[in-house]
């Protein structure tokens, strides 16, 4: 890459003030996704619960088809290019990437509507049980515009535009719930009109994103028209590319798909309420969560030869992973199968080794995150792609547990992640590529909330679960306290990144610092 480096857009009170709208944004998405899947599980009839949640199982699996390596190429170069604050640097990129994603949306929306009778015997549907072709031509439209909507969105975040980003992603399921309210009180909550106020909602909120983007774009000042080579980014998009689809065998939409075939809509109905739950909780992963703003952060650093940083953030991103992980097992094993039933109405229950094994299955789908992450980052994006052919190991084990229901699917994906997962971290060690895992940390931490778990299950047979919580969040606390899984580096990481309004955050974490005594043999 040409072109002069400088702080410019990725400075330190630019990326805290970034996080912060980041943190508020996603603690309000939350709030607006929670209560919209607790909605739509009640007011919904079991089986057109279970064929609209396969059609937004399509969105999650058009992410992937539709990208191209377009997203990956997005955060990768974008931060690159705008690092020297130049609009001659990044509008021709921007506009490149999302006309060709646009026109990548559209093909796919031919091919969706040539093929949709046939996608929805596949799923157990007739075309007709969700309405005429205006129907079907809201749920192509709700497919295709809410990948775009996200991507739109990445670039704002890639931009560390995360004030306009999180606002419209927090507001979008709002007025879907909403919409859905007024349907219901109106007496007009059928699946064919959901759909198409979903299609409505969804065009409009990429239309407003496209329009922040557009204002974003005209605030980065004139300047020399630094570039990177198209060859460059075209090697990369085309060996995510491969990345791109292998994934999206694996993917959040594929395994709904798969288990709607094998199970039938009202097992993919359950499949898919507690998938919503858990792409929540997996939102709010630490790889996921700070994911999106550390990434640009990251490739600014890495552009910069700071490799050292960059190591020690991705093995702080893996450890906080695995520390919050631990917590949600823990909360699952005590009153998660209570839980469900309660926020399901009473429609699923008996979920609880369903969704510990789905949970596990989230961890390692996360960890996944960050080791591809690092691949991205070093530029490993042939080997990534090749390894991506492990990712055909999920629908092969949803297929094949499906024989033992639910709890066999939910075992094969968590199975499959894992040897994922560990064959990715043998190869980056064989590369000379060492992201740090303190174990000695972690098994403290297991033990520790091992015991609180005990404790926690006890009280649940007696005052039922949400005391049985509540202790177990009394208890989580002293076993962080106990066990002090951070180190004074990865505290100093932390430290680095919440400043100014945010550092108190940064406090609240002191008392989990492992002091190590100096001179100790």
């Amino acid at each position: 890459m040409a072109g002069t480096q400088h702080p410019g857009r990725y400075t330190g009170a630019r990326f805290r003030r970034a996080l912060m709208f980041f943190l508020v944004g996603r603690g309000a998405q939350a709030l607006t996704f929670l209560l919209l899947t607790l909605l739509l599980v009640r007011v919904l009839p079991v089986r057109e619960y279970g064929a609209y949640m396969a059609v937004w199982g399509m969105v999650e699996l058009m992410v992937p088809l539709s990208s191209f390596g377009l997203l990956e190429a997005t955060r990768r170069f974008l931060p690159m290019l705008a690092q020297g604050g130049s609009r001659q640097a990044v509008l021709p990129f921007v506009r490149g990437v999302v006309a060709f994603r646009l026109l990548m949306l559209l093909a796919w929306a031919a091919v969706l509507w040539l093929c949709w009778p046939a996608a929805m015997r596949f799923i157990g549907l007739e075309a007709h049980e969700l309405g005429g072709p205006l129907a079907a031509a809201g749920a192509i439209a709700v497919i295709c515009a809410v990948p775009a909507f996200r991507f739109v969105g990445e670039m704002l975040e890639s931009l560390l535009e995360q004030k306009w980003s999180q606002g419209l992603h927090a507001a979008l399921p709002l007025v879907r719930m909403a919409a859905v309210a007024a349907l219901l009180f109106g007496g007009a909550l059928q699946l064919p009109l959901l759909l198409l106020v979903d299609a409505a909602l969804a065009l409009a909120f990429l239309l407003a994103s496209l329009l922040a983007l557009a204002s974003k774009l005209r605030e980065i000042p004139d300047g020399a028209p630094a570039t990177v080579r198209f060859r460059e980014v075209f090697d990369f998009a085309w060996h995510m590319t491969g990345v791109n689809l292998l994934q999206a065998t694996g993917s959040v939409g594929t395994l709904r798909l798969l288990v709607a075939r094998f199970l039938g809509l009202e097992v993919a109905a359950m499949f898919a309420f507690i998938q919503q739950l858990l792409l929540m909780v997996g939102r709010y992963m630490p790889a996921q969560v700070l994911g999106s703003v550390v990434r640009p952060m990251l490739a600014a650093r890495h552009a910069r030869g700071e490799h050292g940083t960059v190591i020690d953030a991705l093995a702080l991103l893996w450890k906080a992973n695995v520390m919050v992980l631990v917590v949600w097992l823990a909360a699952v094993g005590v009153s998660g199968e209570a839980l469900m039933a309660q926020a399901s109405g009473g429609r699923f229950t008996e979920t609880g080794p369903v969704l510990l094994l789905m949970l596990l299955g989230l961890g390692a789908t996360t960890q996944g995150q960050t080791i591809s992450l690092c691949m991205q980052l070093y530029g490993l994006t042939r080997p990534l792609r090749t390894q991506s052919l492990l990712f055909l190991l999920v629908p092969l084990a949803v297929v094949l547990g499906s024989r033992w229901g639910l709890t066999g699917v939910a075992a094969g994906i968590a199975l499959a992640h894992g040897l994922k997962n560990t064959f990715s971290v043998w190869w980056l060690r064989r590369q000379g590529i060492h992201i740090g895992y303190d174990v000695g940390a972690l098994l403290r931490l297991a033990l520790a909330m091992a015991v609180a778990v005990a404790l926690s299950a006890a009280l649940h047979a007696v005052l039922g679960p949400w005391w049985a919580l509540a202790l177990l969040g009394l208890l989580t606390v002293a076993a962080m306290i106990c066990c002090k899984p951070l180190r004074e580096s990865e505290f100093a990481i932390v430290s680095g990144v919440f400043k100014g309004r945010l550092a108190r955050l940064s406090g609240w974490l002191r008392p989990l610092v492992h002091v190590e005594r100096k001179g100790a043999t």
